[in-house]
């Protein structure tokens, strides 16, 4: 995946900590999008290794100051999303503790 966005002509803003991210899933024209999706949220120093978020399942995540003691500020973040079909994307932003 590229870093970024899904949107069209978008842009990627610094998540702030206490902000609640949100993953969103585009479905490509002339398809049905009737997949069933299951989410997980990552974190990453460098964006090679992604460590899974304990908990973090949902479309939605709250971003916390720390997790498991360590500061997320400028970690990289992103929503993983899987079809039931086996199929994987993902965006990534750095958090921002503003």
């Amino acid at each position: 995946f590229t870093p970024g966005t899904e949107e069209a002509n978008g842009s990627v803003t610094a998540p702030v900590v206490g902000t609640e991210m949100r993953a969103r899933t585009l479905c490509v024209n002339n398809t049905d999008c009737t997949d069933a999706f299951n989410y997980q949220w990552e974190i990453s120093d460098e964006m090679k290794s992604w460590q899974s978020v304990p908990g973090a399942t949902k479309a939605t995540w709250l971003l916390p100051y720390s997790l498991n003691g360590e500061s997320l500020q400028n970690k990289y973040i992103r929503g993983r999303i899987i079809s039931d079909k086996g199929n994987a994307k993902g965006n990534t932003a750095t958090s921002d503790a503003n």
